[in-house]
């Protein structure tokens, strides 16, 4: 299903996988919309998260009409500089400035 690329350096023992992403995209819709669990929509833009209460924002683009999603677990592939990815980083602050010490090695 998937195409792989392999490129190895034999002088310095590393290798690169490499997969074409609209083959990995289109995979993993035909994966996702093939369960009953799973929600997918398009033409929709993430406004906010609240991790704690288990619940997104979400604008409708069509209409602009703002709406909320309750959700068990969330993944969040919309990019590096998504709202997804910037809700989930301020939770990761919140948790990394709480700890102390770290271990040597």
């Amino acid at each position: 299903m998937f195409a792989f690329v392999r490129i190895t350096d034999s002088i310095h023992v590393q290798c690169i996988n490499s997969i074409n992403r609209a083959l990995l995209n289109e995979g993993l819709l035909d994966e996702a919309s093939a369960s009953d669990d799973v929600q997918i929509s398009f033409n929709h833009r993430v406004i906010a998260i609240d991790f704690d209460h288990k619940m997104m924002t979400v604008q409708d683009i069509a209409s602009n009409l703002n709406f909320n999603v309750n959700f068990d677990f969330l993944i969040g592939a919309d990019g590096s500089y998504s709202i997804t990815r910037q809700q989930m980083m301020r939770v990761v602050r919140q948790v990394d400035s709480s700890l102390t010490g770290f271990i040597k090695q």
